[in-house]
């Protein structure tokens, strides 16, 4: 069984390692994107994995570090009148190697603010 565990900001002791990670690994960064409205507003996600050790966070069972960002066009009456950008981070027990990244739902990754378990 492989989960997916969303970082909150409120734990700095494994967002760091997550951080250098996706910074320093940019060579073994695998990605993936969708575009498609969300809300029936625009929006693109991207999302980053990189291997990781449970050595390197602290923290057993982490095998990938990922970021989500998301890129959302804040509509009214078919006008651009906003624009937002979020950043998530999520650890997962599987390697990043183990299936592509655009084989992950994105939008799904967004949503997760408990373990999951990843078919």
């Amino acid at each position: 069984m492989a989960l997916g565990i969303q970082v909150k900001a409120n734990t700095p002791a494994l967002s760091r390692p997550i951080d250098r990670a996706l910074n320093r690994k940019s060579d073994q960064i695998r990605t993936a994107g969708t575009f498609g409205l969300d809300h029936g507003r625009p929006e693109s996600r991207n999302l980053e994995m990189v291997p990781l050790s449970p050595m390197e966070t602290g923290w057993p069972h982490t095998h990938v570090a990922c970021r989500v960002e998301r890129d959302r066009q804040l509509l009214r009456r078919g006008e651009v009148i906003g624009h937002t950008h979020q950043v998530s981070h999520y650890v997962g027990s599987f390697h990043a190697d183990a299936r592509e990244p655009s084989s992950y739902s994105i939008a799904h990754w967004e949503k997760l603010s408990q373990p999951y378990k990843l078919a």
